[in-house]
């Protein structure tokens, strides 16, 4: 956690609670089949894409035959902002901050996995512009929003 900021939920900002709120309700509302139940939310100023974990067959991979959630928010801002869903694409998303939010399978709902995004995604965060990354966690028991700062590529 050397360039993370952690902040326990209790002590959000309005605003990182309502786009943090925002990726836990895509997660809710994943039909991935797998361990892995994350939600995306990428916000560029006023305007808010989200993304979920999907099947491979939806575009892009990370591993496993999954698209992760950051990916498919960021798939999904280029292609309204761009019309385009080619990540290989030179477009700069520099100012937006995205959330990622992971929850367990089954009946728990009063904890949050790990959602740091993994190396891959984190590389495709940081090739569009994308330096702010904020995350849940659970650290001593404690509910916490970790904030990674990106370095550029």
């Amino acid at each position: 956690y050397s360039n993370t900021k952690i902040i326990p939920l209790k002590d959000l900002k309005s605003k990182d609670l309502y786009y943090l709120n925002m990726a836990i309700q895509v997660a809710e509302e994943s039909r991935f089949e797998s361990s892995h139940r994350v939600g995306a939310c990428l916000v560029d100023g006023k305007i808010a894409y989200t993304g979920e974990n999907q099947h491979r067959e939806h575009a892009g991979k990370c591993h496993h035959n999954s698209l992760h959630a950051e990916i498919h928010a960021i798939l999904r801002c280029l292609r309204i902002r761009y019309k385009t869903t080619n990540l290989r694409s030179k477009y700069d998303l520099s100012g937006t901050t995205i959330y990622v939010a992971r929850l367990p399978t089954g009946n728990a709902r009063n904890y949050f996995g790990n959602s740091k995004p993994c190396s891959n995604c984190q590389i495709y965060l940081s090739k569009f512009g994308i330096r702010k990354v904020k995350y849940t966690d659970v650290i001593d028991n404690i509910p916490v929003l970790c904030e990674l700062r990106l370095n550029k590529n």
